[in-house]
Parts: structure tokens; sequence; C-alpha cells
């Protein structure tokens, strides 16, 4: 293990106008921008489609899922998308 990495969560939502595949693809970048960055996933839960309670950006469904990961705090900054 990788001195000074904590532990972190991520959970996000994609629009539900994206196919299945696609929103799978988006996941896969976050990943491998985790792995790039000498980061681990631990824990993650798929994204899947569901009825958000109430209206994002005039959407009433989203892909919801999350990731925990370990990764050092200097780069978790170029993380933000």
């Amino acid at each position: 293990m990788i001195e000074g990495r904590k532990k972190y969560e991520l959970s996000y939502l994609l629009s539900s106008k994206l196919e299945e595949r696609d929103a799978l693809s988006e996941i896969e970048k976050i990943r491998e921008f985790i792995k790039k960055s000498e980061g681990e996933v631990v824990l993650e839960e798929a994204p899947a489609k569901r009825r958000l309670a109430y209206l994002i950006k005039k959407e009433q469904e989203a892909y919801f899922g999350w990731l925990e990961f370990l990764m050092t705090p200097d780069k978790l900054e170029e993380l933000k998308i």
C-alpha cells in the first residue's frame, strides 16, 4: 500500500439520456484516472437508472452509482470534473 493514501467516496449522477453502455464508459474513465493516479478502487456500485426525487436539469431519472477508492490527497485535486 502506498503511504499517505486516504479513503474517498465518489457518488455520481449521469444523464438518463445516455445509453447504458455510454454510462459505463464514463465510469470507466473515472476508474482509469484513479488507477493512473496511483489510486485503487476498493468498492463500487455499478450505475443503475433511478427515479430522482426532484428534477435535476429537467430530468426525472438518472444513472446513479458510487465508488470508494484510496488515493493520496494531492492527486485528488486533479479528479475534479
